[in-house]
């Protein structure tokens, strides 16, 4: 199946309220709650209603939206959320540490110049609106249970789709952005036998509107007048069967 993900990305922040770090507290609670489930069920290992809700993943979802404008603080955010989300097995997202040690390094190879912007598309999972009256999960004393012999499962593939730059201030009304792959964490379900084709397109808001990029390659515009300006990235994939 074909899939856009087009995104506004700006140096303004999602005008949504990011919630401080949840504490060990919440933790614990989340863990009673999810206490009697087989987590091994959970799709990608990811589950929302687990994570430390530093911001809403539901909204970026790959669709395009006035209202969802990003800045590297809220990418951060959005990725910190999806992390804290595995409920089981090892994390399959890199550590934050880990991914600011790529941004770092990417910085230093593009020149000042030049901003990175990182991206994010990653697969989780989220419990059905309708899995309690489907009897899909059973709720007792505030903790939930697997239902035997259910014939659906409780939950929901989503997919979290993110681009940021690294800064948003540019010193001159020439912009240049680059897309390196080391910042593309991408984390979906394995589609075994299938190869990836893939797009990037960027449009600067310069009346071009979108163009073809190219990770890992420098692509820029020059702006007539200063001032805040609105960039969306358009990302297109699609798996088709692997020929050998």
């Amino acid at each position: 199946m074909r899939k856009l993900y087009p995104l506004l990305l700006a140096a303004l922040l999602y005008a949504g309220t990011l919630r401080a770090q949840a504490t060990d507290s919440l933790r614990y609670q989340l863990d009673q709650v999810f206490a009697h489930l087989d987590k091994s069920q959970v799709p990608t290992r990811l589950l929302d209603a687990y994570a430390h809700p530093l911001a809403p993943l539901a909204p970026f979802n790959g669709t395009l939206q006035d209202s969802l404008l990003l800045n590297p603080d809220l990418f951060r955010a959005l990725y910190a959320t999806a992390y804290t989300a595995c409920i089981y097995g090892p994390n399959p997202l890199p550590a934050l540490p880990a991914l600011n040690a790529q941004v770092t390094a990417a910085e230093a190879a593009a020149g000042p110049a030049t901003r990175p912007v990182l991206l994010q598309l990653i697969d989780y999972a989220s419990i059905r609106a309708d899995a309690r009256s489907q009897n899909l999960l059973r709720l007792q004393d505030q903790q939930l249970y697997d239902v035997p012999g259910r014939r659906l499962s409780p939950y929901a593939i989503r997919t979290l789709f993110a681009a940021a730059p690294a800064h948003t201030y540019f010193p001159s009304v020439n912009v240049t952005l680059v897309f390196p792959d080391a910042l593309f964490t991408r984390y979906q379900l394995e589609q075994p036998g299938q190869e990836l084709i893939q797009s990037l397109e960027v449009d600067f808001g310069d009346g071009q509107g979108y163009v073809p990029a190219g990770f890992d390659q420098p692509i820029g515009t020059t702006y007539a007048s200063a001032g805040a300006k609105q960039v969306k990235v358009r990302y297109t994939y699609q798996y088709v069967p692997a020929y050998t």
